[in-house]
């Protein structure tokens, strides 16, 4: 099987949303955060859902179903609510699955880093968010990360909040145990350095969702 880019579709103009999400800061953008999505594999429900809530719509910037293409559902410049008191300097991806329960498929496990190593690129190129990759754990967060010049990073939604002031907040499992985080970042560093013998997916190697 030949690995190919993954597929990508931008529902922005047809999500609907009951207010507009207020916008932010990119320069301070510094982490991408994976989720879990257990409400619908259509992002259309997924917002609807949250409206239900009072939210203005879907609360991710891109939405990954298990398979089919990702699906940009707000600008990344969009303040949306993913992780409390980190929204400001997070990039936020729904994983469709309880991964507190079952695994990803390869497919899914590998759309998902080539992804991330777009929206790394992304932030490495236009706001200086340097990498300098040794190995998965220079992927890993401290908490002062999002200070100008610091590298960007990778977590889950749980991660995000074990580290600095407000790691009291970490209550979720978010994706869950069965998301190897470790093992996800690894992938995301394989595919960066081009190493991408055995799997499904590549990056598409460019910001598409500026296009």
């Amino acid at each position: 099987m030949v690995a190919t880019p993954y597929e990508f579709r931008d529902l922005r103009p047809t999500l609907y949303r009951s207010r507009p999400w207020k916008r932010r800061s990119m320069p301070r953008v510094c982490r991408v955060v994976i989720h879990r999505n257990t409400i619908s594999p259509d992002p259309y429900e997924v917002a609807r859902f949250y409206r239900g809530e009072g939210w203005p719509g879907h609360p991710y910037h891109l939405h990954l179903p298990k398979v089919g293409p990702v699906y940009l559902c707000n600008d990344l410049e969009s303040l949306t609510y993913g992780v409390a008191g980190y929204n400001a300097t997070s990039i936020h991806v729904l994983c469709e699955g309880d991964f507190r329960v079952e695994r990803p498929s390869k497919e899914q496990f590998s759309r998902a880093a080539a992804l991330t190593v777009d929206l790394l690129a992304w932030l490495q190129f236009q706001f200086g968010r340097g990498l300098g990759i040794v190995s998965a754990d220079s992927l890993k967060e401290t908490w002062w990360r999002g200070r100008r010049g610091r590298p960007a990073c990778v977590q889950s939604h749980s991660e995000t909040t074990l580290w600095g002031p407000k790691k009291w907040m970490s209550k979720k499992r978010c994706p869950g145990k069965r998301w190897d985080m470790n093992e996800f970042r690894n992938v995301v560093v394989r595919m960066m350095r081009g190493d991408t013998f055995d799997l499904p997916v590549l990056p598409t190697g460019r910001p598409w969702w500026e296009e």
